[in-house]
């Protein structure tokens, strides 16, 4: 009997034994370098927001010059090296015709709003976008549409005479 239960017990203990000894080697080491998933790098943060001013402010006269409107302007953008400084060398150089139209749109626009109780609020609501949107046009590029992010106006001044 004593030598039923040593065999029954090295019969299904021995199997059990490798079986355990089997999944402690499949999954309780390492994984070699060769089985492993490369991870990829973390994309880099974007560039942070650079304002480029205008040298000069755009200047409109409206209603026969009883209203006059002057805006200073910033450009953002979210651009670093070579592409920032290539947008600053266009901006130079295209700089009287872009003050030609963002002051030819920014007149459209303000012949609509003249005659609204706060001029200078309605400008600042309605313009930002108005004015991205043209300066884009002209200093866009095929590997860049939208190099400006916003045109900010820094200050506004509206007379009436």
């Amino acid at each position: 009997m004593k030598q039923t239960r040593l065999l029954f017990a090295f019969a299904f203990g021995l199997p059990s034994l490798a079986f355990a000894c089997g999944l402690w080697s499949a999954f309780g080491t390492a994984t070699p370098d060769w089985a492993s998933v490369a991870e990829e790098a973390p994309a880099p943060p974007p560039p942070e927001l650079t304002y480029l001013p205008l040298d000069e402010p755009i200047q409109l006269g409206l209603s026969g010059g009883r209203l006059r409107v002057s805006l200073n302007l910033a450009f953002s953008a979210r651009l670093a090296g070579p592409d920032l400084l290539d947008l600053g060398t266009r901006i130079k150089a295209a700089q009287p015709a872009i003050m030609a139209a963002l002051t030819e749109a920014a007149l459209r626009k303000a012949t609509l709003l003249e005659n609204t109780p706060d001029t200078a609020a309605a400008l600042r609501a309605a313009l930002p976008a108005i004015l991205r949107t043209t300066v884009n046009e002209r200093l866009g590029t095929d590997a860049l549409p939208a190099p400006v992010e916003e045109v900010l106006i820094l200050d506004i001044a509206v007379m009436r005479g």
